[in-house]
């Protein structure tokens, strides 16, 4: 619920916001691939490229067969 209103705050131009959301997923679960996909996907929207390689590095260090980290950090290598 929180990862969906994240995206809805993210849309209405509330990027700290969305943050914010997403922080707090990954506080009470620090293992919520999907919250810290979505975080790294915030940062790169707002030029954050640093922040969202190192979330998704996180990912792939707790998780390597994640292909959606995998991706979009092959995504943001190739943009380099």
């Amino acid at each position: 619920a929180h990862i969906r209103l994240a995206r809805i705050r993210q849309e209405q131009g509330r990027v700290e916001d969305a943050i914010g959301l997403l922080n707090e997923v990954i506080k009470s679960d620090p293992y919520d691939a999907p919250a810290y996909v979505e975080l790294a996907r915030v940062n790169e929207q707002v030029g954050r490229m640093d922040v969202a390689t190192g979330l998704l590095k996180k990912i792939l260090a707790f998780d390597p067969g994640n292909q959606t980290a995998r991706k979009l950090l092959k995504g943001l290598a190739d943009r380099r």
